[in-house]
């Protein structure tokens, strides 16, 4: 396995590690009525900023990619083209979420 690939497979073990550790402080705090405010912005800013780290590699992997593929090989730069769709979207959808993230704590949602 390339040095690449072993960092990347480290970086998504870490945000499984961290979601399930998040989802078992929330389980742990569900029967004690408190303000979770800030766990749950901590929780926001962390989901924004692995996902940010995350389209970064994963659109340098993909513009990587298409440099490598022969031009003749139309099929497969189709299918690069399709990940990269697919990135554009989470993107967008991390952006949103950001967005909305925002305007909550800004109380524009309250």
């Amino acid at each position: 396995m390339a040095q690449s690939d072993t960092y990347i497979s480290t970086e998504r073990r870490r945000m499984v590690q961290v979601r399930r550790a998040l989802a078992q402080a929330i389980q742990n705090n569900r029967e004690t009525e408190q303000d979770l405010t800030l766990f749950y912005n901590a929780c926001t800013d962390y989901i924004i900023y692995a996902h940010g780290r995350l389209h970064r590699q994963d659109f340098g992997i993909t513009d990587t990619l298409k440099e490598r593929i022969p031009a003749e090989r139309k099929e497969d730069h189709a299918l690069v083209d399709e990940l990269t769709g697919r990135l554009k979207r989470s993107r967008d959808l991390t952006d949103d979420f950001a967005a909305t993230a925002k305007k909550l704590r800004e109380g524009v949602l309250a």
